[in-house]
């Protein structure tokens, strides 16, 4: 029973893989991979709900509630909103919701999920409803219960800017294999985050340039000179611009320092 006071269970759920992470609630210390399962192809729909059945099957943990962390291929959008008033907080979730529905003109149910980062705006990320739902039903199976559930990159983030200076750049790249996030600040204020399917070091030199400095002239940002880099993906030089490594850390097994 002193378990659920000293230990925090993490779900970690990527495209291709699904891991058990022991860590301790203080955050003191490495964490511990417990179970794994990989996958040889990205799993998608309906496919991954009955392989993450399975995997519950054998759960090292029951009669806790579980935090669980997706990666990019199970979130559907992200966008920043000043949601500072968390007093009537199912009331905006709710509202949130339902804006991003009429935005991408969805005709499913989406889950909205809010992860705040000091005083500043929120992020707002959107997964289809039924994939909350259905975790949730997989959990109480096992008698589990869902603490949260939050995207990794917000995770990334908040990692780098509570322990980096360097996060206060005006532009940081997010970089992972197989996606790339752009946060936008100001003043240490998030002002918009925008996100690609796929790295932008696998783009053209001018393409590339192009695409970074649009975004920044779409929030009436200067073209920054220099860019903040996270992630293992190498950035060369391009013209007008500089690529700085912040941190190595890409996903929340990194930040966690988790070992095998």
């Amino acid at each position: 029973m002193l378990d659920v006071f000293t230990t925090r269970w993490e779900l970690v759920l990527a495209a291709q893989s699904f891991r058990w992470v022991r860590r301790s609630v203080w955050g003191r210390g490495p964490a511990t991979c417990v179970a794994e399962q990989h996958f040889g192809r990205p799993l998608k729909d309906a496919d991954r709900m009955q392989a993450l059945e399975k995997f519950l099957e054998s759960s090292p943990v029951r009669y806790q509630p579980v935090r669980i962390s997706v990666d990019d291929s199970w979130v559907y959008a992200a966008q920043v909103t000043p949601l500072l008033n968390a007093e009537r907080w199912k009331d905006s979730q709710a509202y949130t919701a339902m804006r991003m529905q009429e935005i991408f003109e969805l005709s499913q149910p989406l889950r909205v999920v809010f992860e705040p980062r000091r005083d500043g705006p929120y992020w707002v990320s959107a997964m289809w409803q039924s994939n909350v739902d259905d975790m949730r039903r997989l959990l109480a199976v096992h008698h589990l219960g869902m603490a949260a559930c939050v995207p990794q990159w917000t995770v990334v983030w908040n990692h780098l800017a509570q322990r980096s200076p360097s996060a206060q750049e005006d532009a940081v790249l997010l970089l992972q294999p197989t996606s790339t996030h752009l946060v936008l600040t100001h003043q240490g204020q998030v002002l918009a985050v925008k996100h690609w399917p796929f790295a932008l070091n696998k783009l053209p030199e001018a393409e590339l340039r192009d695409l970074l400095f649009q975004e920044m002239r779409r929030h009436a940002l200067p073209e920054t000179a220099r860019l903040g880099v996270v992630g293992p993906c190498a950035l060369s030089s391009v013209e007008g611009l500089t690529f700085e490594k912040l941190s190595e850390c890409s996903d929340v097994l990194a930040v966690w320092g988790v070992q095998p």
